[in-house]
This record gives C-alpha cells, sequence and structure tokens, in this order.
C-alpha cells in the first residue's frame, strides 16, 4: 500500500496492526465513544466521513493463520505496527463486535437470517478476525488477550487495569446504544438490520489519510507523527514530548544508526512510563492523575523555570521546546544527551510517583502515605516526592514523609490558609535541590512553611488522651498536638 487518501476498507487490505509497546494503552472515555457513534449513526448517506490520519509503519514479518479444523490452506498477512490511530481502530473494532451480536440477536427473527449472518461474517473478517487471524493486536500481552475475549465474545474477567476497563465499558457504550434501536415493541428487526447494514457501509467507506513508512526507515514515522499531531490534533502534552523527543534525536544524531538507536530508547522509555501511568490511575488515593500532570510534576522539580515563573502543561512544553532547539543549534551532541539525560530523568520521575502511590499496604510507609492523602493537598508536593523519593531509604523516606504531615496540618488544616499558599516557594526549594541530596536536606525543606506563610502565628500545646479520634487520625502515638492559630492584628 502506498501513502495517500484510502477508505477504511482499503486500508484492511495493507494486512493486520500491531500497536507498538511504546504507545499509550486504550485510555478513550465516553466523549469519544459518543462522538464517533454520532459522527457515524447520523452521517446522512451521501456524504463520507473524514476518520483522520493513520500512520502505519511495514515489516518484514508476516502472521500466519487458516483453519482450525484440518482442512483449508495456511494464509499469510503482511504485518504492519500501527503508530498513529490505535485508539480509533480500537474504538471501532468494540462498535463492530457490538453490531454482529446485534445482528446475530435478531437475524432469526426476520425472513433474511442467511443473508444477514452473511454480512455478520464480512463485519468479523474484515474489521475483526479471519481465519483465525486478529486484525488489530496489541502489543501489551494482557490487554491483547481482553481485547480479544472481547471480539469474540469470550466471558471476560472483572478488568485488572484502567486500560482493559476502559475497553469493556467502550464495549458496554456500543451494546447500549444498539439496544436503544430495539428496545421499542413495536420495531421491525429488518429496518434494525438495514440500518446497522447502512451504518457498516459507512464505517468501511471512512475517509483516511494514510501515511505508509517502510521497514527500512522507521524513523520517518516519528517526523510524520510529530509534523501531522503537533498542529492542533487532541494529543496530550506528554505524546508531544514523546514525538518531539524522537524527531529532535534524529535530527540531532550524527549517524543514521545512533538516531535509530536513541529513538528506540525513547520509546522504550515512554513505554515504562505509560505502565507507572497505569499504577498510579489504580491507586485509591487519586481519582485521576493524567500523564500530562506527572509531566509537569516533573518538570517543576528539575527544568529551570525561574524567568517565567510558568510550569502549566503548555508553558512547560514551549520551554522544553526552546531549549532542546536552541541546543541544537549550538551544540547537536550537548542537544542528543540532554535529550537522553532529560527522558532519564522524566522515566524515573514517573516510577518514583507510581511507587509512592502504590503504598497501599499496612507499614508505615503506607500508613503515612494515605494520611497525607487524607488530609488532602497532597498533590502539592508530588514534585518532591517523585524526585526525592528514589534516593531516599525508608528511614529518609518516613522522615520526609512526616514533614510533610505537618506542614499539610499546620499550614492548612490548623492555619486555615488558601489553597495555593506556600505553593510557590515550595516549588522553588524542590527544584533547586539536588536530587541526590540526603534526607534531612529534604526534610528541612518541607518541615516549615515560610516567612509570609507563618505571619503572625502562636503555637500552643493541647493534651488528648491516647485512642482518642484526634490521636489516631493526626498525631499518632503523641500526647500533645502542636496547634497553630492566627492572632489578632
Amino acid at each position: 500500500m502506498e501513502s495517500g487518501k484510502k477508505s477504511l476498507e482499503e486500508l484492511t487490505t495493507a494486512g493486520v496492526f500491531h500497536v507498538p509497546e511504546y504507545q499509550r494503552y486504550y485510555s478513550w472515555t465516553e466523549p469519544e465513544w459518543d462522538d464517533l457513534w454520532t459522527d457515524l449513526y447520523t452521517l446522512p448517506p451521501d456524504k463520507q466521513h473524514y476518520f483522520g490520519t493513520i500512520i502505519i509503519q511495514k515489516t518484514d514479518e508476516t502472521e500466519s493463520g487458516g483453519s482450525t479444523g484440518g482442512y483449508g490452506s495456511s494464509r499469510e498477512k503482511p504485518i504492519n505496527l500501527l503508530i498513529d490511530g490505535q485508539q480509533r481502530l480500537t474504538s471501532l473494532a468494540l462498535l463492530v463486535r457490538s453490531m454482529t451480536e446485534c445482528l446475530e440477536e435478531i437475524a432469526p427473527e426476520t425472513d433474511h437470517e442467511a443473508e444477514i449472518l452473511a454480512d455478520v461474517e464480512e463485519m468479523r473478517e474484515t474489521l475483526l478476525v479471519e481465519d483465525n487471524i486478529y486484525q488489530l493486536q496489541l502489543l501489551d500481552e494482557e490487554d491483547n488477550k481482553y481485547l480479544e475475549w472481547l471480539l469474540t465474545g469470550h466471558d471476560v474477567h472483572e478488568p485488572d487495569r484502567p486500560s482493559q476497563r476502559k475497553m469493556i465499558e467502550a464495549k458496554e457504550y456500543f451494546d447500549d446504544q444498539l439496544d436503544d434501536l430495539t428496545a421499542s415493541p413495536d420495531v421491525d428487526p429488518v429496518d434494525v438490520a438495514t440500518e446497522l447494514k447502512q451504518l457498516w457501509e459507512t464505517i468501511l467507506e471512512l475517509e483516511l489519510m494514510v501515511y505508509v513508512v517502510d521497514a527500512a526507515n522507521p524513523e520517518k514515522a516519528t517526523l510524520i507523527f510529530d509534523s501531522v499531531n503537533d498542529r492542533g490534533r487532541s494529543l496530550s502534552t506528554f505524546d508531544k514530548t514523546k514525538s518531539f523527543l524522537m524527531r529532535m534525536a534524529y535530527l540531532a544524531a550524527d549517524t543514521e544508526s545512533e538516531a535509530q538507536a536513541t529513538i528506540r530508547r525513547i520509546r522504550q522509555s515512554f513505554g515504562e512510563m505509560y505502565n507507572d501511568h497505569q499504577t498510579m490511575l489504580e491507586s485509591p488515593y487519586v481519582t485521576d492523575i493524567s500523564d500530562d500532570a506527572v509531566q509537569r510534576y516533573h518538570f517543576i522539580s528539575y527544568f529551570d523555570w525561574s524567568n517565567s515563573d510558568e510550569y502549566s502543561d503548555p508553558a512547560f512544553l514551549s520551554e522544553l521546546k526552546e531549549h532542546i532547539r536552541k541546543l541544537r543549534q549550538e551544540d547537536p551532541r550537548a542537544c542528543l544527551e540532554y535529550i537522553k539525560d532529560y527522558t532519564n530523568s522524566l522515566e524515573r520521575g514517573f516510577n518514583a510517583l507510581s511507587k509512592v502511590l502504590d503504598c497501599t499496604g499496612d507499614d508505615e510507609i503506607s500508613t503515612l502515605v494515605q494520611r497525607i492523602h487524607r488530609l488532602r493537598h497532597a498533590t502539592k508536593f508530588y514534585p518532591l516526592l517523585l524526585k526525592a523519593w528514589p534516593n531516599l531509604d525508608d528511614d529518609g523516606r518516613r522522615e520526609l514523609l512526616n514533614a510533610i504531615e505537618t506542614y499539610i496540618f499546620r499550614v492548612y488544616s490548623i492555619g486555615n490558609h488558601r489553597s495555593h499558599t506556600g505553593e510557590s516557594s515550595l516549588y522553588v526549594r524542590t527544584r533547586n535541590i539536588s536530587e541526590d541530596s540526603p534526607a534531612d536536606i529534604w526534610v528541612s525543606q518541607s518541615r516549615l512553611p515560610n516567612e509570609s506563610i507563618r505571619g503572625r502565628l502562636t503555637v500552643s500545646t493541647i493534651p488528648f488522651s491516647r485512642g482518642s479520634v484526634l490521636e489516631s487520625e493526626l498525631a499518632g502515638p503523641s500526647v500533645s498536638l502542636l496547634l497553630l492559630q492566627r492572632t489578632p492584628s
């Protein structure tokens, strides 16, 4: 297949599509499913829906399949890496699976059962599975098996991770839309089958801009992805960062082999970060945390934003781009080393925060992590935690968490300061401390607010009995509690 405008039906003739490990997990939610359903179901018959850009990279590999009954010849299909389009094609496959189930259910109620089931088989072989070869495969083994179960009607276990939960929720969403079509007792099954046949034709005619990259030139996929997706597409800042780093590594490297090695390392690192982000999403301490937010926490901890005081999502990516582009102009070798260092540092940050948020046991550190989150305001300390955590032993981590708990309690719970009080000062101090500093340095930076926060505060000691609610919630085994109060002006 050559690059150019294609229909979805033409795309399926290119072979099967494997989603590389360095791509993000399935992450679409109801707003995206609803847009997809509405766009397809309400499209006028004489219109064609533009389904966006698809980037595939050819490989030299094929996948074999054939009849499982011992008859029929084996079939081979070329394997393509799906560089851009995973979310859309996965969602589309789940929609088509819901359609086949609906048609199989209503077909016996009509005089056209054989014709309808023939359409079902066409849908299944075109977009789901043919000759025991799945058209779309995820390279994460657990998620891929879960998707296969959903697409073939097997009973699935409770999802083990957020990406699996989103896949089953997507399938349930499309099931609900199709149930609405058949809900009325007066509905004619033939009419429903006709509507779904028209919907299938709409899906086959979806218009795509397909970029095909040769197996011998994998870095070209990176360049295309960056140029296509960095101009208004709804990608996360984190994804844009990945494509930007790979493109700049390609431009800064001295040789082709060095460029490809660096790009492979960046892909591996981002794959690990996607895994760590999955762990964070499973944490009981956060209802939702985006990879953009984690990258922002890292930016606050490591990057010199002192000239701008800007560390919001769009701003930090702009700062990073400006710095790397300037380095490439001045010293390509230094630029390449910076890209490697930044990627490694970002990976360490993601891993550190995932470990903090995964502290859910009954040990002392997990108890402290739980306590700072129950007091709220814990996210203000995520930049500090992701930077300090990797190099602290258990004693250092306990000291740091105790200091954070005291800070939150004194400044926000008792001092009743506004939620952003002290945030900038804390971020500046976090940025300025070396990540390999000993525990006492980190603890000293988290222990006391600065002068502007303290204002006019007096410290009084309030005794309370052992075993009281106040002791168990806030003070552990202590028999007194520091209470900060505002004094009259």
